[in-house]
């Protein structure tokens, strides 16, 4: 029984041909796996654009319903800076500003990075409003206030409206 008989050099054979054949990963293989991978990462990448897309576009409307807020309460409380039509309870009518401006102002403290303080000044121009206000009901002490808020993302228009209800303004802006 030594190494050397035909039987022995065949099984040894045999055993190292099924060894070489275990240990290594064929051609066709290596391909389905880099198949794989390649749609893998595809999947990933749509991800985090499409993550991406709605992070900013969550961004673009929490501040558009921020700014719609302020100019609410602006109205509200500055009155007087206003002019305001007669109110029906049919038809809102437009409450325009006096001083004839329609967009926002970006806030006074901006980040101190000089490229993001530009960026976050850049938002905020493009954010323009349109305020209306209308009575609840004929003679009523009640108005129905409506600010939109509208701006232009990825070439199309957007818009935020927001809506409360408070007592009517009298003849020069006061409530």
């Amino acid at each position: 029984m030594g190494g050397n008989d035909p039987v022995s050099r065949a099984r040894t054979r045999k055993i190292l041909a099924l060894k070489s054949t275990q240990a290594a990963f064929t051609l066709l293989e290596i391909v389905v796996a880099l198949a794989v991978m390649a749609v893998a990462v595809s999947i990933i990448v749509t991800l985090y654009q499409a993550s991406a897309m709605y992070a900013a576009q969550s961004r673009e409307i929490r501040t558009a319903m921020v700014l719609a807020e302020e100019r609410l309460q602006d109205i509200r409380i500055n009155s007087s800076s206003y002019e305001w039509p007669a109110l029906t309870p049919e038809k809102p009518a437009e409450i325009k500003p006096v001083s004839g401006v329609y967009s926002f102002e970006p806030p006074k403290s901006l980040p101190p990075e000089p490229s993001a303080g530009l960026r976050e000044r850049n938002m905020y121009e493009g954010f323009t409003w349109h305020a209306y206000a209308k009575l609840g009901q004929p003679n009523s002490e009640i108005m129905e206030l409506t600010v939109i808020v509208e701006w232009q993302s990825r070439g199309k228009n957007r818009s935020f409206s927001l809506t409360t209800y408070t007592p009517k303004v009298r003849s020069g802006g006061t409530v």
